[in-house]
């Protein structure tokens, strides 16, 4: 005996709903319908904005409780994500344990580099920086920034009590010259930015990226740094 589609029950059993939501909406005014429509629209758009709200105000919570529970890294990336930068750079220098001032003071320059260099590629009244370059110089300050919280992480771990030894205090070091590179590389585009404003001429790309250098880390040192500690 041939069984019957599977798509038959399915059909039936929409066809009444179907029919029923028909009939209703003829049966309702056009004017009537419209009211409820903006109606469903207008409370659509206050729950979103509820929500929205919500998680702005619970920002200081949620950060809180990243630091204490250690999550050192999520604390600092959800900083980035909301576009504080002072307070980035205050949470770095105050809040996150790390093995040692020098690879503090490397990691503040960095971060603060990279906030800098962001911040003079959005001025929208720069006539001498182009659109693509405003875009690219914000990817890849943002993915130097991304790199970076895996390693405060792990470098934060390796400053509690009991992890200090001769082989880890090595590859902390390791991480120095690098850091210093890229601070260094993101000062030299800012600098060639600032230059070229007061000069009046415009920047292109290619040579923001081949002559300053620092919008290749990204491809080179980054990977570095991501092996040092696990070596």
């Amino acid at each position: 005996m041939a069984k019957r589609p599977r798509l038959i029950p399915w059909i039936l059993g929409l066809a009444l709903p179907a029919c029923g939501l028909g009939a209703f909406f003829a049966a309702v005014p056009g004017e009537v319908l419209l009211i409820c429509l903006t109606g469903l629209v207008i409370y659509g758009s206050l729950l979103a904005g509820v929500i929205g709200l919500a998680g702005f105000l619970t920002r200081g919570i949620r950060l809180q409780k990243a630091l204490a529970a250690g999550f050192h890294g999520k604390a600092l990336r959800m900083l980035q994500k909301w576009r504080q930068d002072e307070r980035l750079l205050e949470v770095l220098r105050t809040r996150v344990p790390l093995p040692g001032d020098t690879v503090r003071d490397r990691l503040v320059d960095v971060v603060r580099e990279s906030l800098a260099l962001r911040k003079a590629a959005a001025d929208l009244s720069n006539p001498h920086v182009p659109k693509e370059l405003r875009k690219e110089i914000k990817r890849r300050t943002g993915d130097a920034l991304e790199s970076l919280w895996p390693k405060c992480q792990d470098l934060s771990l390796l400053a509690r009590p009991g992890m200090d030894a001769p082989e880890v205090e090595t590859k902390v070091t390791q991480l120095l010259a690098p850091l210093e590179q890229l601070a260094d590389l993101l000062a030299s585009t800012r600098r060639q930015l600032a230059h070229a404003t007061f000069e009046g001429v415009s920047l292109d790309l290619g040579d923001v990226i081949e002559n300053a250098g620092a919008m290749k880390w990204q491809a080179t040192e980054a990977p570095k740094m991501n092996s040092m500690l696990e070596g």
